[in-house]
């Protein structure tokens, strides 16, 4: 992500059709391990942006709320659009929320439970490049606790 070589190829994108396509396999997934895997997109939000890069960030969200809810979970995935930007929210269940500051969760190869990284798999660097993604794209992405039992990772991208 940090390579100048890579340039993003910017065009109109249907980002409620693309969140209803990238999210799909993630519902079966969650299915077959007792999730619960909820969608609420509203049609027609369109933002200029790198389809492939998008469809990346949709991924890597979708598969962090997976690997990070246990059992009998619930993830939601929210796209809605305000006055000046498309807002994307992914909300899961957790046994235990990450200590201090959730920031440190979009540093690469942060590790929150490194032993529960151990048993999820992956490298530390999904929600880094989800951050890039987002800011390649003029947007942002946070993280809030949400209750005693759940996560928030919030991406708002310009129209």
């Amino acid at each position: 992500m940090e390579d100048d070589s890579v340039r993003r190829v910017f065009s109109d994108v249907d980002l409620s059709a693309l969140a209803s396509q990238e999210t799909e396999p993630f519902r079966v997934v969650a299915r077959s391990q007792d999730k619960t895997y909820e969608t609420v997109i509203d049609e027609g939000i369109h933002v200029q942006g790198d389809a492939a890069a998008l469809s990346h960030l949709f991924s890597i969200l979708s598969d962090n709320a997976l690997k990070y809810s246990g059992k009998d979970a619930q993830i939601r995935v929210e796209l809605k659009r305000t006055q000046k930007c498309a807002r994307l929210e992914f909300f899961n269940t957790c046994e235990t929320l990450p200590e201090g500051d959730l920031g440190r969760l979009f540093d690469r190869f942060y590790r929150a439970d490194t032993s529960r990284n151990r048993e999820s798999g992956g490298f530390g660097i999904g929600l880094s490049m989800a951050r890039a993604i987002a800011e390649s794209h003029g947007g942002r992405i946070s993280v809030r606790r949400d209750g005693d039992h759940g996560i928030r990772f919030i991406t708002e991208i310009p129209f």
